[in-house]
């Protein structure tokens, strides 16, 4: 009814499709808010069990006397590995990617690694001030799996921090198929 008097067709001519993956940038979803958009804010300091870190605007932080902080970019361990946490809403393969950069002016550094329910999937690198590395993996993961991004001191003195902003994609989705149903 619309149709330009010139036109002869009706056609429509898709150039591409876009596909929209299900990612989780962790910037992107920082929040005041544990567990939200699947990313919770932890410490741990050693063989104990990690801990959640409290929110204080702008980061997360600890109260113990750490001096753990977490913001959207920058992780600083402080006295405990710093921890960020994302945990698989569903099955499926991932990836896990992003550049980790040491922030610090000294010779201390900080360790860098991840790890999916307590193993270690890419071993720590030790990051002196500048330094980059850019984990770039896959893994498959069940519903609950638990991925931690771990920033620790460098050595056993005043640690620098990092900057990293973990992205979580998901490669193939497993919550369609009948035996995740």
């Amino acid at each position: 009814d619309d149709k330009n008097a010139l036109s002869t067709g009706t056609a429509i001519n898709h150039m591409s499709f876009e596909y929209s993956a299900e990612s989780y940038r962790a910037s992107d979803c920082f929040t005041s808010i544990q567990g939200k958009n699947q990313w919770s804010y932890l410490q741990s300091g050693g063989s104990a069990p990690a801990e959640n870190l409290v929110f204080q605007d702008p980061d997360w932080k600890s109260t113990d006397g750490h001096g753990c902080k977490i913001g959207y970019f920058q992780m600083i361990p402080g006295g405990a590995d710093a921890i960020r946490r994302w945990q698989a809403p569903h099955s499926g393969l991932i990836r896990m990617e992003g550049t980790v950069t040491s922030t610090g002016t000294g010779d201390a550094g900080v360790k860098a690694a991840i790890l999916v329910n307590g193993k270690t999937v890419w071993p720590q690198q030790l990051l002196k001030a500048g330094q980059q590395a850019t984990p770039d993996l896959q893994y498959k993961v069940t519903t609950g799996d638990q991925v931690d991004f771990v920033v620790s001191r460098g050595s056993t003195t005043a640690g620098d921090g990092a900057e990293w902003d973990p992205v979580v994609t998901y490669v193939e989705d497993d919550s369609a198929s009948p035996a995740n149903k």
